[in-house]
């Protein structure tokens, strides 16, 4: 190490204290010579890093990126009030029915809200991105290349019987989330080798692979039961016994299928803490479910609940109005929309041997008239996606730059034909709903992959067979917009049959990937993980409960896979996430429908939130209960 060299650590990893810092810097000017130093100086700069159990130094946050935004002394975050009154009760809705209080069960469907009852080790901020601190760990424990976490527990945590929380209970929530719901999961679970139990309250997560700082926010957000809860109970039993946890509320009423609601608890261990202050102000919160969402907009419209978060377009611009609205019992906010909105549309399952010919999926995009449905569905407010990553730097732009080239070049004889060369855009229509040149791209793809016409329909030229495939929905909202795209299939001879099942069938369906066509989305992270393997890579093809809906089995999508899940720093993931995109879109897996601009909020006046809420999230935790001033309130309020 040369002279006035700075000590470099992963950037998720906390600087030395001050004072070790001054030492550190004094010790590097003294500058003396000789090998025998160079080896002292590297001694203490370890000593630096790790303490005494050979661990690196605790940390009161984590960090993917970066340094946090609050500082260990911190007392609140900075977009919640801490001063919010504790009061009332919070009327929140949801659509369907529960049968189960088990959040981890695959079988079943557990109650809304139920992670209210449960802590977590860490707490994501809502105002910073993958920055957690501690609430169940009261230290957090990592080296520099991220091949662990150790978490302290906090010495005050308790359940809600008084019991301490202990090393044991974490031990426990990761085996029953393996035993009952590590399917769904596998791409995650894998990467963690073990959990053990350490001296002094105690708990390590060793991974199985290095530099991928999503792993700590992960098993950060692993809800903790108390194992000596469960020890006489069947845990892979679904019912509606309410169990016990650590977190802000308990269960305190149920009718089965039609409500829950919780109570806050007045001796919960962590209400003062500064990840909680200002959050959790409700006496009360009730969840209503509903049969649908027509009828749950009515009741909405009745007062019967105190909030919704509305994705519609068409429902903000035509269902959100009458006496409620025109007195201001109800405010309306329209929000800027900052979140990186991902993938959304029609997807062709490749495992059909209809959707294994990229030509063919390029065919059923050039069919579909996105510009008429819009205008037709939407009001004109939806701007088209065109990527997984849309609405984010990660997104590829239409050619690559050279960094982005170099990488996918390195792929060689696996690289498809045409990726660098042929810039990245979707069809674009005059929205009068008639699309003849789309139709005509794709009658002409449909010839060169041996589909043609006979008698009116499309069949294969050697075998015969005709081309119809059957669309899986469970949402008459989906039938109503397919229904034009099936009557533009039919005047190129294809027959696309909507097929409509119910949510039990039909999320069955989608675990064995038993579907030809569907609607699915995919969220896009601002710092990508392990969710790319779940919903891109090879291995999880053939697996149920995984999100590869696509059935993509790609060589260069694996392999880039595995490079950003090696990435140090999101900064160095860009290029390589730029070109997983460019390989998903080159393969035409999905026909992209739109994302709003936009994003909608109609809240009963008593509902008060902070003057400025959390830029990356809803922030429903920092609302509170508070009186009903309708003469100084506005009919509607905008935020950008």
């Amino acid at each position: 190490m040369m002279q006035g060299q700075a000590l470099r650590l992963p950037a998720c990893v906390a600087a030395p204290p001050a004072g070790a810092c001054i030492l550190l810097v004094c010790f590097v000017r003294i500058g003396c010579p000789g090998m025998c130093v160079q080896r002292i100086f590297l001694f203490f700069c370890l000593f630096l890093i790790m303490n005494s159990h050979g661990e690196a130094l605790a940390l009161h946050a984590f960090s993917a990126d970066g340094e946090p935004l609050y500082a260990s002394d911190f007392t609140h975050f900075s977009y919640v009030n801490p001063h919010a009154p504790k009061g009332g009760e919070l009327r929140c809705h949801t659509i369907g029915t529960f049968d189960s209080f088990n959040p981890l069960l695959l079988k079943g469907r557990p109650a809304e809200g139920i992670h209210l009852i449960y802590d977590t080790l860490l707490v994501e901020s809502e105002d910073e991105r993958d920055v957690a601190y501690g609430l169940l760990a009261s230290e957090i424990h990592v080296p520099p290349d991220l091949s662990h976490v150790i978490f302290q527990l906090h010495p005050e945590a308790r359940f809600a019987d008084g019991s301490p929380v202990r090393g044991e209970d974490v031990v426990f929530s990761w085996e029953m989330l393996q035993a009952h719901f590590g399917s769904a999961l596998r791409r995650y679970s894998e990467a963690v080798a073990s959990v053990t139990v350490l001296s002094g309250n105690r708990v390590r997560f060793d991974f199985r692979e290095q530099q991928n700082p999503s792993l700590v926010l992960m098993v950060g957000r692993l809800q903790i039961l108390p194992a000596h809860y469960w020890e006489d109970k069947d845990f892979g039993r679904a019912d509606l016994t309410p169990p016990m946890g650590s977190g802000p509320y308990a269960v305190a009423e149920v009718e089965a299928g039609r409500r829950v609601v919780y109570a806050r608890r007045v001796d919960y261990w962590a209400a003062d803490h500064p990840v909680n202050r200002g959050r959790w102000n409700f006496d009360r919160i009730r969840y209503e479910y509903f049969r649908d969402d027509t009828v749950a907009m009515e009741a909405f419209r009745a007062g019967l609940y105190d909030f919704r978060f509305e994705s519609s377009v068409k429902n903000w611009a035509t269902r959100y109005e009458g006496p409620r609205f025109g007195d201001g019992r109800i405010l309306k906010k329209t929000l800027e929309n900052r979140d990186p909105s991902g993938m959304y549309g029609l997807v062709m399952n490749t495992r059909r041997p209809v959707f294994a010919d990229r030509r063919i999926r390029k065919a059923m995009l050039s069919a579909f008239d996105f510009e008429w449905a819009n205008r037709r569905f939407y009001y004109g407010e939806y701007e088209r996606t065109e990527s997984y990553f849309e609405n984010s730097d990660m997104k590829a732009p239409p050619l690559a730059d050279e960094g982005e080239a170099a990488i996918l070049r390195s792929f060689g004889d696996d690289l498809p034909e045409g990726v660098l060369e042929n810039p990245l855009s979707l069809p674009l229509t005059d929205g009068s709903g008639h699309n003849r040149e789309g139709l005509m791209e794709a009658d002409r793809l449909l010839r060169e992959a041996g589909w043609v016409v006979e008698g009116g329909r499309r069949v294969h030229g050697k075998t015969k067979q005709v081309f119809r495939f059957q669309f899986l929905t469970d949402s008459r909202r989906e039938e109503r917009m397919l229904l034009p795209f099936a009557r533009s299939l039919g005047r190129l001879g294809i027959e696309m049959r909507i097929h409509m099942v119910d949510g039990p069938q039909y999320t069955r369906r989608l675990r064995d990937c038993d579907f030809d066509m569907i609607v699915a989305g995919f969220g896009a992270a601002y710092r990508p993980g392990r969710e790319l393997a779940v919903a891109f890579h090879s291995a999880s093809r053939d697996r149920k409960d995984q999100r590869n809906f696509m059935g993509i089995a790609d060589p260069v999508a694996d392999g880039l896979i595995e490079k950003i899940l090696s990435r140090e720093s999101r900064r160095e993931m860009i290029p390589y996430v730029r070109a997983l995109d460019r390989i998903l879109r080159h393969g035409h897996y999905v026909i992209p429908f739109g994302a709003g601009k936009r994003r909608y909020l109609a809240r009963a006046v008593h509902i008060q939130s902070p003057e400025t809420p959390p830029p990356w999230g809803r922030g429903v935790s920092t609302w509170w209960y508070g009186e009903e001033d309708r003469a100084a309130a506005p009919a509607s309020e905008g935020e950008s």
